[in-house]
């Protein structure tokens, strides 16, 4: 199969993820801990460490100390499990989401800034591609859940 995707791509990823890091930095972001507030929100508001590491994909001690900066700046906030007590849930506070609020604006300023540099016609095409890569990373995600279900679904050897 031929790829369709120009053989310096992964360059241009990490340039405009550099790019995406100094747009966060102005909203006092780092880019992981824009990615924790961003999945509490799409996750109905609370998530256990064990679940946010999964979704990031890290250790849950490095979850851990993640989620005590955004606690201790009061964007996250621990609560006990209703069900299990011994359980902690993270949820967004509404300085949380305002935080959120605040660096979706400074990336989309970001990508808007580079977007206008192209002609109208490339413009739109970026924008389609964004979405592309958007949809293509939410398929990565349900495959790897997939996966991982299939595989904790396997018998065991005894």
């Amino acid at each position: 199969m031929t790829s369709a995707l120009p053989p310096d791509s992964g360059r241009t990823v990490a340039r405009l993820a550099r790019s995406m890091e100094t747009a966060l930095g102005e909203a006092d972001l780092s880019p992981s801990q824009y990615r924790v507030l961003a999945f509490l929100s799409e996750d109905g508001a609370n998530a256990a460490a064990t679940a946010l590491a999964g979704r990031m994909a890290v250790s849950k001690p490095s979850i851990t100390a993640l989620v005590d900066g955004l606690a201790q700046r009061g964007l996250v906030e621990r609560r006990p499990n209703e069900l299990d007590r011994r359980r902690v849930q993270h949820v967004l506070t509404p300085e949380g989401l305002a935080a959120l609020d605040r660096a979706d604006a400074a990336v989309n300023a970001r990508l808007e800034q580079l977007v206008s540099l192209l002609e109208p016609a490339e413009r739109d095409a970026a924008g389609a591609g964004l979405e592309q890569w958007g949809e293509a990373l939410v398929r990565a995600r349900v495959a790897r859940l997939t996966a991982d279900a299939a595989t904790r679904a396997e018998p065991q050897p005894i």
